[in-house]
């Protein structure tokens, strides 16, 4: 879908827990952070890191997705452990509006990000033993 010739345009928040958590391992961990640095680079796409000291300033429970159409009705797509739930009525879209918007307050700028991915990357680069 990023990869079309018109893409949507996408804006994710990270909590750096994503970034430092190891997950498959050290080269999985590089090869993921490596795929989002063009990403963060892209003209249609925002990445930004809720560092670990943020996350008090505005809290989320589980993934939330706000999908804009263009006539500009949003929707809501907010998923926990064990539920996900869409919601289409005035008043919720507006309070997860706002509160994607109060986390968007809190986080790393998407320069602060990207460097932030950038550092991340390096510790998880391929390490290749000396040939003796």
């Amino acid at each position: 879908m990023l990869q079309r010739d018109c893409p949507p345009d996408f804006w994710w928040i990270l909590g750096e827990a994503a970034l430092r958590q190891v997950v498959g391992g050290p080269a999985v961990m590089h090869e993921q952070l490596a795929a989002l640095l063009p990403m963060v680079k892209a003209r249609h796409t925002t990445i930004q890191v809720a560092p670990f000291e943020a996350e008090a300033c505005a809290p989320m429970s589980g993934t939330l997705i706000l999908l804009t159409l263009p006539d500009n009705f949003t929707t809501v797509h907010q998923e926990g452990s064990g539920y996900g739930e869409i919601f289409d009525d005035r008043e919720t879209v507006t309070q997860r509006v706002r509160q994607y918007d109060r986390k968007k307050a809190c986080v790393l700028s998407p320069r602060e990000s990207a460097a932030l991915i950038e550092a991340t990357l390096e510790k998880y680069k391929p390490y290749e033993s000396p040939r003796t």
